[in-house]
């Protein structure tokens, strides 16, 4: 008798492919849905409150982790993850470091996209009599924000050597700049803006334009009222030429200064009670010292340059200056010493 032998059974691929087919359609349409509600929850705006101080900063070098940390920190964004999950989405958004003045109304979407345009141009303002150490202190907080200390020390470190030498010639005014400007950049710019600005004073050789620069940062450190410049220049550049003393208080803060401020650069009265530095022995010191100090001790103003080389003919070899920023003029010694009896508080 013969054995039949069992037929093979046949499998067919094609409900496999349709189960397969059926399979990828889905999680791609899932994975594309995802996608879309993800993206329009990125694209509504965000619930916080802004205003014209509202800045945020992105450093050179800060990951994205660290600026969606940030933003969350702040309460821009609700999760730091949000953020993350948008850039790993668009990778084309590569963020840019700078400062950037946020509104409301911004989505994540929106902030991303505002974060790879790059910066936005601010003020930062520059004081007329103010020294060198204090401007970089300005540029350092512009810099830093609210960071921490060190931030604080590289930037003023930056400022300071950068500008080494230049003290009196960094023009006080108001500068439109971008985050990253770097100190050389804006120190450049103030530099321009003093050549700009002094471009029609007439400079002669008694003095020269040095010592003129010298002179008007006496003058914006001893006079308030633009009245008593030109008047208070000609008394000092008389002194001068008399080779007396000029015995500028500014001076002996300005040395005084230096002393006290080396070991606490960013919590410093940069011009202390010139009483406690009368004796200092240093070249600054004009009430030890004859002639003019070594350099200028501030960064004066137009208005302080143009007295100097407009300086007023007058009596007077003596002022005193009262609380009040009101200036008494004496001819003599005794007048002058009646004044600051008279006026002093």
């Amino acid at each position: 008798m013969e054995q039949s032998i069992p037929a093979k059974k046949i499998f067919s691929v094609k409900p496999l492919l349709i189960l397969g087919g059926v399979f990828l359609f889905v999680s791609v349409a899932s994975i594309s849905l995802l996608y879309w509600v993800f993206i329009q929850y990125c694209n509504r705006p965000l619930n916080y409150k802004a205003s014209s101080s509202l800045v945020f900063t992105i450093n050179p070098g800060d990951s994205s982790k660290v600026v969606a940390q940030n933003l969350y920190n702040q309460g821009i964004i609700p999760h730091p993850l949000v953020f993350m999950l948008y850039l790993k989405a668009n990778p084309i958004l590569n963020i840019q470091a700078g400062r950037y003045q946020l509104v409301e109304g911004l989505s994540v979407g929106s902030l991303a996209a505002l974060f790879k345009k790059g910066l936005f141009e601010e003020s930062i303002v520059f004081i007329e009599g103010q020294r060198l150490e204090e401007y970089a202190l300005v540029y350092a907080r512009w810099k830093c924000g609210s960071s921490q200390i060190s931030c604080l020390g590289y930037f003023f470190d930056e400022f300071v050597q950068t500008a080494a030498g230049l003290e009196g010639y960094l023009f006080p005014d108001t500068y439109r700049v971008s985050y990253d400007n770097n100190a050389k950049q804006i120190i450049n710019r103030m530099l321009d803006n003093f050549n700009q600005k002094t471009s029609d004073l007439v400079f002669t050789e008694d003095p020269p334009k040095e010592q003129v620069v010298i002179f008007a940062s006496l003058v914006e450190r001893e006079t308030r009222l633009p009245e008593d410049r030109s008047v208070v220049a000609g008394i000092l550049l008389k002194r001068w030429r008399l080779n007396m003393p000029l015995e500028v208080d500014a001076t002996v803060q300005y040395a005084l200064a230096s002393l006290e401020c080396a070991d606490n650069l960013y919590d410093c009265s940069w011009w202390p009670e010139p009483e406690n530095g009368l004796k200092l022995e240093s070249p600054y010191n004009t009430r030890l010292y004859l002639g003019l100090p070594p350099g200028p001790i501030s960064n004066p103003g137009l208005l302080s340059l143009e007295a100097v080389v407009g300086a007023k003919t007058s009596p007077y070899l003596f002022y005193f200056s009262d609380s009040d920023g009101t200036i008494h003029y004496a001819v003599t010694l005794d007048e002058h010493i009646s004044n600051i009896r008279k006026f002093s508080n």
